[in-house]
């Protein structure tokens, strides 16, 4: 087994290595595209866009070089080193930042490079995915293993614009006019790389859809009796009942069975919470059995808690010390709920209680350990307001619409996640956000997850904590509504586990008929 691994990881490195060797041609080639799209356009600009394209088709001969370097050093670094981050976090500890509009039009060009791209090479990039799953040897698809995904070549992208010596506004133009052509090249690159892939013998993991959201908890008539009334056992239905109640417990403790045994395998679920949530399958057979709507409302206490947990566990880094404390935590309160002789909602509820308490003391070690930050914001926030200038962009107009109307036909991929355009509607979602709120946040081009740490007084200043860690962000309210409004700024949702298992049982149900 050794062996194979190593060899399994010996190859992958291959892979990467020698991916790497033709990156500054993907460069050479994403320029040369975009230069003669950037032409084509020229006569269709407006006055002051054609005036800064013309400024960047002369200034690029020249940068030329350094860019294509940069371009080829930045996707080195973030392939090599995919956690990154580890030295900003520590800068940023020592003087703290406030994140403004320019750096949010930055990242609204970055999300449109990686949506583009995902839209227009959808099938090279799925089918490249399905062999780099293979190529690790993960047929479960449980985690994207491909290294070229298109958010490295995005961000490389925006690191080479910035060498060039102009203004922001025109680093931000580039970005805009290389989508199309970034996405060009990338679908011939991600064609290439898994025909190489395969010539090497690497056949692809079957593709299957990621569990998500949206499907129903209502299961077929039918679709779960495999025999499983041995399940049963650790929970007995009540006595007294007739032959016919005591058959349908029977088919509810059949269908629990599955549902669990779905559930419990789902390859999103950490490993180390399986066998704690396995636990708790007797104590659900007496909740299902006392009250009948149970199976069929995921919003029910009893799946709240398996949701929470699993979504708890899984915004700690595996092992990390965090992720230890949390998991002994839940082992405490499912040790309760088992010794509990009649678990009803009630039981799961206070489970849930007693993880709301939890949080609440995390949320406050969290404000004590960011107090310094929190004094720089509320010292910085004081002097934005004495010396408020309006933000420079470089280019006049077109950064100030750009920013507020992004082209729907660029960011389709991200209405799942979008807000409505609507600036009073974007608005609304940052004015309920309040500290101890987690929100899912595309920044700095990447999506990161993120805890309200602290409001200024006069509400401008924003301080979150960055996933579980000791790093911190600050932000400008303006900034977040203008993440807001393009679909850059959104709740971080709770997973609903027995809803993917319940899809999963429908969707093999429907393989068996």
């Amino acid at each position: 087994m050794a062996t194979d691994a190593s060899a399994t990881t010996a190859a992958r490195q291959q892979f990467i290595e020698d991916e790497l060797l033709r990156v500054p041609l993907v460069a050479d080639q994403v320029l040369d595209t975009t230069w003669a799209a950037l032409h084509a356009a020229l006569h269709a600009l407006p006055g002051h866009e054609r005036s800064a394209a013309e400024a960047l088709l002369q200034a690029v001969p020249a940068q030329r070089g350094r860019m294509v370097e940069r371009f080829a050093a930045s996707v080195r670094e973030q392939v090599r080193d995919p956690a990154g981050g580890a030295s900003a976090a520590v800068a940023s500890r020592l003087a703290i930042a406030l994140l403004d509009e320019q750096e949010v039009a930055a990242d609204v060009e970055i999300s449109r490079l990686i949506e583009t791209v995902r839209s227009f090479a959808e099938h090279e990039l799925r089918e490249l995915d399905t062999c780099a799953d293979a190529l690790v040897g993960d047929r479960d698809l449980s985690r994207d293993h491909n290294p070229f995904r298109p958010e490295v070549y995005a961000r490389a992208l925006w690191q080479g614009a910035q060498v060039l010596p102009l203004a922001r506004g025109h680093q931000l133009l580039l970005l805009r006019h290389a989508a199309r052509p970034l996405a060009q090249v990338l679908r011939q690159v991600y064609a290439s790389s898994r025909s190489r892939l395969e010539a090497s013998g690497v056949l692809p993991a079957p593709h299957r859809p990621r569990i998500g959201a949206g499907a129903s908890l209502s299961l077929p008539p039918g679709a779960n009796h495999r025999g499983q009334a041995a399940r049963g056992d650790d929970a007995p239905p009540p006595a007294g009942l007739d032959r016919s109640a005591a058959g349908a417990a029977h088919a509810v403790a059949e269908l629990l069975g599955e549902l669990f045994d779905c559930l419990l395998a789902d390859p999103l679920l950490a490993r180390e919470l399986r066998e704690a949530l396995a636990r708790l399958q007797p104590a659900a057979l007496r909740v299902v059995l006392r009250e009948e709507l149970a199976l069929e409302d995921e919003a029910h206490p009893l799946w709240r808690f398996m949701d929470e947990a699993a979504h708890r566990v899984g915004m700690h880094a595996a092992g990390s010390p965090g992720r230890a404390a949390l998991l002994c935590h839940l082992d405490r309160l499912i040790d309760a709920i088992t010794r509990q002789p009649r678990p009803d909602a009630a039981t799961f509820r206070a489970a849930l209680g007693a993880l709301a308490d939890d949080d609440l003391r995390q949320l406050e070690h969290r404000v004590h350990e960011a107090a310094d930050d929190i004094a720089a914001l509320h010292m910085m926030e004081e002097q934005l307001h004495e010396t408020e200038l309006a933000v420079p962009t470089g280019l006049g107009p077109l950064d100030i619409g750009q920013l507020d109307t992004v082209p729907a036909s660029l960011l389709d991929a991200l209405a799942a996640q979008a807000a409505p355009g609507d600036g009073p509607i974007a608005q609304a979602f940052v004015d309920r956000c309040s500290p101890g709120d987690w929100v899912h946040l595309f920044c700095r081009g990447r999506w990161i997850s993120a805890q309200l740490l602290w409001q200024s007084p006069r509400g401008d200043a924003w301080l979150f904590g960055r996933d579980q860690g000791p790093s911190t962000l600050a932000v400008r309210r303006r900034a977040l509504d203008r993440l807001r409004a393009v679909g850059l700024l959104g709740p971080l949702p709770v997973r609903s586990l027995v809803r993917a298992a319940a899809t999963r049982l429908m969707r093999d149900a429907g393989a068996r008929h």
